[in-house]
């Protein structure tokens, strides 16, 4: 990560920050993120991936206001990017993972919808008293 990334996202104080990969994964989140979304830097670093967060914590449920729209949006941007990378391992890995593990992105998965982080609703929403 760039110095300068970090330094961003140390000075959004009051807003949740995260720096996300192509497969979702957290590469760097401040301390409001911290706060409302756990602490990613105890978890292991396989593990600190948005979309496992989503479907295989149970709190994820609780966090978002809509936590249906939040998982649409997930399995849509993943699959924008497995379209994008298909021989990407990792992402093979994630997918069959998730796949195995949560009949809710199964189901997503299946749907086929495509869509970039930056065109996704908007109104997943978090609830900021969730944790």
């Amino acid at each position: 990560m760039r110095p300068g990334i970090s330094y961003l996202l140390e000075s959004m104080d009051g807003v949740p920050a995260v720096v996300l990969g192509r497969r979702l994964d957290l590469l760097a989140w401040n301390r409001t993120a911290r706060a409302l979304l756990g602490d990613f830097a105890a978890w292991e670093p396989h593990e600190r991936n948005m979309a496992r967060m989503v479907f295989l914590d149970p709190n994820a449920r609780s966090l978002y206001l809509d936590w249906e729209c939040k998982a649409t949006e997930v399995v849509s941007v993943l699959r924008l990017y497995a379209g994008c990378y298909p021989d990407d391992p990792h992402l093979l890995a994630l997918v069959g993972e998730l796949s195995v593990r949560s009949e809710e992105f199964r189901s997503l998965w299946a749907a086929h919808t495509v869509a970039d982080k930056g065109t996704a609703r908007s109104g997943c929403g978090i609830r900021w008293w969730a944790r």
